[in-house]
């Protein structure tokens, strides 16, 4: 399995919207900002997790994970 096969294999149409109250929003976007940056800070260092892991089943994992999470925030934000 590839990665492009680890990619389709995540049902993104079936994912719905969360509603956060009000109370709870800056707290929500403080954690989505900091998953953001994560995620982000991952993507750019990827070469070298690549070089390190050097097992390809676990980078595809994680390349599928940081992809997913980009998408979600262009999707609900």
């Amino acid at each position: 399995m590839n990665a492009a096969d680890i990619w389709r294999s995540t049902d993104i149409p079936n994912l719905h919207g969360v509603d956060v109250p009000m109370e709870q929003r800056i707290e929500y976007n403080h954690i989505l900002e900091n998953a953001f940056r994560v995620a982000n800070d991952t993507d750019q260092k990827l070469q070298m997790v690549v070089a390190v892991l050097q097992k390809e089943d676990i980078v595809r994992k994680l390349i599928a994970i940081v992809s997913f999470f980009f998408l979600y925030i262009y999707l609900f934000f």
